[in-house]
């Protein structure tokens, strides 16, 4: 019984230790960026962006509050070649600011490339704060007669996915938008460590301690066996002189 509860306690103390080592070596997950304030407090992540477009207008000449620390933090995209912008998306070290269409048809291409098929998951995640809206509308005549009937129409359109549904066949998203979660974090410190040393060097005394107690308890048996054998031979003896 103690060999199998010191063979017990070292093995607890070795996968213990092994798992540490694992955590340190494997990068960890954390949450998505989904703000503005999310990209802030993640200064690994470089913000980049496309020069003079809406997007870079709505940072430029800012010098206050989050759009002020990005105006002075953004990367214009044309130092990326080819694909290594998205693949960078995907590795979870930038953040792109564009529309939802483009970062699909960015992200569809890019599995072209590597040869995945058409329904292959994007690898991306759309963060939820909409920094800038995009509306589709009809350009009429100001108080034109037939702005209250097109509306009408444009709501029965909406009402019933059409105008979805166009969309989409004119604007086709390739690609699933099924995205794992992002890598970050880093690896594991040694004073982060520490922890495990401890309980592995805990496990090293008690099993030490366990050990000792075995070989205390196997020296007293044997003492017992010895001494029950010499009782036994004595009876032996006795016996045999009797009946002699």
């Amino acid at each position: 019984m103690h060999c199998s509860l010191y063979s017990l306690i070292s093995f607890h103390h070795t996968f213990c230790t092994f798992h540490y080592l694992l955590l340190a070596i494997h990068p960890r997950y954390e949450r998505a960026v989904d703000s503005l304030a999310d990209l802030a407090e993640r200064p690994q992540i470089t913000p980049v962006v496309h020069r003079n477009d809406p997007n870079h207008m709505m940072f430029k000449n800012r010098t206050v509050g989050l759009l002020g620390y990005f105006a002075t933090h953004l990367v214009f995209s044309d130092r990326y070649q080819d694909h290594q912008l998205m693949q960078d998306i995907v590795a979870g070290k930038v953040s792109f600011f564009n529309s939802d269409r483009s970062h699909l048809h960015r992200a569809s291409a890019l599995n072209k490339a590597l040869g995945h098929g058409r329904w292959t998951p994007c690898g991306i995640h759309l963060a939820a704060q909409d920094l800038r809206q995009d509306y589709l509308g009809l350009m009429i005549s100001k108080n034109s007669r037939f702005k209250e009937q097109i509306n009408q129409r444009i709501r029965w359109l909406r009402s019933f996915g059409i105008v979805s549904r166009v969309y989409q066949q004119f604007n086709p998203q390739g690609c699933l938008l099924k995205v794992p979660r992002q890598q970050g974090g880093g690896a594991l410190t040694l004073r982060q460590l520490q922890g495990a040393f401890w309980v592995w060097l805990s496990g090293i005394y008690a099993a030490m301690i366990i050990f000792l107690f075995e070989r205390e308890d196997d020296s007293e048996s044997a003492k017992h066996r010895e001494e029950k054998q010499r009782r036994q031979l004595l009876q032996d003896l006795l016996s045999v002189s009797d009946t002699s």
